[in-house]
């Protein structure tokens, strides 16, 4: 395989990388731009491929070229391929940091290049060189020319047979300017204003595809845009509501607040059934207890969060889960309390021999709880009717607009066919008028159809028979988008972090191959010269601990072991302290096995099980490095059966987060992406075992297993 690159080689043996492999045009990039044009000029210089816009491809389209007056061309039949893409992100088919990646590029290395026999030549391509006058057009009219150097990349390709006649300058800085040449260039030009007109200009004879297709995307960015400003406001605010109420459970503590309540409600029904007036008595304690509910619902109110009707990202949700999780203990705290005073109340109704009956004390909490609802629902209601209200007269100011706009267009049309005379007309100039004078009644027809269709779709989903109502639909499909979402990103740092670490193994590989020939070399010159053995001495140190640094990345790399491998306990212990025992040292914790885990045995791929234990390690020595100095810092590998062990003298994991500690964007480490546990476990199913939290509280420390997920004694013992 070919690897594109160009590097400038200086006298003094240094290489600087102008433009790295993976810095160029890949084909990829090709593939997923917005418009290709791809074919072969002949001889004559007329052209014939294919036209991809927006990926709606046009085959054996073909563009003359004038300039050759039936004459063979003095350059001779070449092929071109090229890509253009769209420099605002919403007429783009690629994703927005897809498309601000290449646009990028295409800026700085972008253009049209020219290869002969697979060798590029200058300055064609270079973005100060406009060969093509591409850009010269373009300041003139870009909707019109629509092609930048800036926004495209691609190749002309020929070759040293059917285009001899291009000859290259004694400098081999480009073509000589002859016949040959200038039918080139004029053949191109001619090309490219002729591609703009067929299909990047309204009119063009493929010109509709594109015109729609952009109209399409700005409709869909524009909505988009409404809907993503609608969802940050009521993400922001839900966020702040959630953000408030944990702060108020710290600070209000709610549930003291409860329980002082009841008990200040108790003592004063006991008052109260200590007065002699027994009506009187009666009447004090249903208020009070009425009082009471009153109270306590008060609470429930004003510590209750409603979640707005959106797509939520997998930390809020989170976040969502730990509020039901404390508000219906909230709630649960306000029950035992109603049902405490109701009991108080029973009992000091009966000791006192106050004239409060059961049916009475009933009526009174029904009555209270209707007028609430009477209250809720009718405040409901007049929302309702209000926001109908502003639908209707908003729907009859779009549908007047509508009729009044297309009454415009036809009295205007109507008028200026009043003024016209069509006497001297023949039958080709009548078809012209007669169109010229339709068109603005037509489009204001568009217009209004387009405006009302939509608003009558709109209302058409509003559909109050079926219990799922647009707006849970839009929010099912808005949280399948954020979920989506977030993996996509997950999954684009895991392969960007992956292929960091061949590039980073295969460049240290290289790199260090020659700086070990280099040390050979030095090591005889400081054999015969003294004063060179310190320098030696200081470079094979610093050497030999970058080399063994590389080593620790054998083992993680699957494509080193294509078979299954026998992996032993005493292995990974050595791999671990090698890794980590400078921080061990530092943060002075010990890194302890049991005979058990240096006897053990798994088969597999030392990538599937080292990384694992790496992730482990390097957690637990954060979080013990956070630890008061006094306590014990103990980290111990052990083996149980067929099951790893790996447990510490930590904080352990806080019982909330015991379920979450696996969901891929969970941390606690303040700065911490939140990938590796989950990517740990996943790598291990992929070899039938998996990453387990064994049960115990946040005083025990915490202690993972890796254990098989089924027996199987021929691939995944621990012996």
């Amino acid at each position: 395989m070919i690897r594109t690159a160009f590097r400038d080689h200086q006298t003094d043996g240094t290489c600087e990388d102008l433009i790295g492999e993976s810095e160029f045009f890949t084909r990829r990039e090709y593939d997923n731009a917005d418009h290709r044009i791809w074919g072969r000029f002949d001889e004559y210089g007329q052209f014939k491929g294919s036209v991809s816009v927006y990926g709606d491809t046009v085959r054996d389209h073909v563009i003359n070229w004038s300039g050759g007056k039936g004459k063979k061309t003095g350059c001779g039949p070449f092929h071109i391929r090229f890509a253009a893409v769209e420099g605002v992100a919403r007429h783009s088919t690629l994703p927005p940091e897809e498309h601000g990646r290449v646009l990028a590029k295409t800026r700085k290395i972008g253009g049209l290049y020219i290869y002969r026999d697979g060798v590029r030549i200058q300055p064609y391509g270079n973005t100060d060189y406009d060969w093509l006058e591409i850009e010269l057009r373009r300041t003139k009219s870009a909707s019109y020319y629509y092609f930048s150097y800036r926004q495209m990349f691609g190749v002309v390709e020929v070759d040293s047979i059917n285009n001899k006649k291009l000859r290259e300058k004694a400098g081999r800085e480009g073509f000589r300017e002859n016949k040959a040449y200038r039918d080139l260039r004029g053949i191109l030009k001619s090309f490219l204003v002729q591609v703009a007109a067929d299909f990047f200009r309204k009119g063009g004879v493929h010109g509709e595809r594109f015109v729609t297709r952009k109209r399409e995307m700005e409709e869909t960015e524009r909505h988009l845009s409404a809907r993503a400003k609608l969802v940050t406001a009521k993400r922001t605010r839900f966020k702040k509501d959630l953000t408030t109420f944990f702060e108020r459970m710290e600070t209000e503590k709610p549930l003291d607040e409860v329980v002082e309540l009841g008990l200040e409600i108790e003592e004063r029904v006991r008052e109260a059934g200590r007065d002699t007036d027994r009506a009187r008595a009666a009447r004090r304690i249903i208020d009070l207890e009425r009082e009471a509910r009153r109270s306590l619902r008060n609470i429930e109110t004003d510590y209750r969060v409603s979640k707005p009707r959106i797509g939520i990202s997998r930390a809020l949700q989170k976040e969502w889960g730990d509020y039901q999780e404390a508000y219906e203990n909230l709630v649960a705290s306000v029950r035992d309390i109603r049902d405490t005073i109701e009991s108080v109340v029973t009992k000091e109704v009966t000791k006192a021999g106050v004239d409060v009956s059961a049916r009475e004390r009933m009526a009174s909490a029904l009555n209270e709880v209707a007028q609430t609802a009477r209250r809720e629902t009718k405040a409901g209601r007049k929302d309702l009717e209000a926001t109908a209200d502003d639908i209707l007269t908003g729907t009859r100011t779009i549908a007047g607009q509508c009729v009044r706009d297309v009454e415009s267009a036809i009295r205007a049309a109507m008028a200026n066919f009043a003024r016209r005379d069509f006497t001297n007309l023949d039958d080709q100039q009548l078809i012209a008028e007669r169109s010229a004078l339709e068109a603005p009644i037509r489009e204001a027809l568009d217009n209004a159809t387009r405006r009302l269709d939509a608003l009558r779709s709109h209302l058409a989903a509003v559909n109050l028979k079926s219990d799922s109502s647009l707006v849970d639909q839009l929010e099912a499909v808005e949280q399948s988008n954020v979920t989506l979402r977030e993996q996509a990103a997950a999954d684009l740092q895991l392969a960007q972090l992956g292929m960091a670490i061949e590039i980073i193994s295969h460049e240290f590989g290289a790199a260090i191959r020659s700086i070990r020939s280099g040390l050979r070399s030095l090591k005889a010159w400081a054999d015969a010269n003294r004063e060179l053995m310190s320098l030696y001495q200081s470079i094979r140190t610093s050497f030999d601990h970058l080399d063994g640094y590389l080593t620790l990345f054998t083992p993680l790399q699957r494509r080193l072991y294509r078979k299954a491998v026998d992996i032993r306990g005493w292995e990974i212990h050595d791999f671990l302290i090698n890794l980590f025992g400078q921080r061990l040292a530092r943060h002075n914790v010990e890194l302890a096995r049991t005979e058990a885990f240096a006897a053990a045995t798994v088969r597999g791929y030392p990538s599937s099980f080292y990384p694992v234990f790496v992730n482990l390690v390097d957690n637990v020595i954060y979080w013990l490095a956070g630890q008061n100095e006094r306590l014990e810092r103990r980290i111990q590998l052990d083996a149980t059966g067929k099951a790893f062990r790996v447990s510490d003298s930590g904080p352990g994991v806080h019982t909330r987060d015991r379920d979450d500690i696996f969901n891929i964007g969970f941390t606690r480490k303040p700065g911490g992406r939140g990938m590796g546990l989950h990517i740990s476990r996943a790598t291990l199913r992929e070899v039938d075992y998996d990453l387990v939290l064994e049960a115990g509280g946040p005083e025990r420390g915490a202690t993972f297993l890796i254990t098989p997920i089924k027996e199987n004694d021929e691939q995944s013992d621990v012996d």
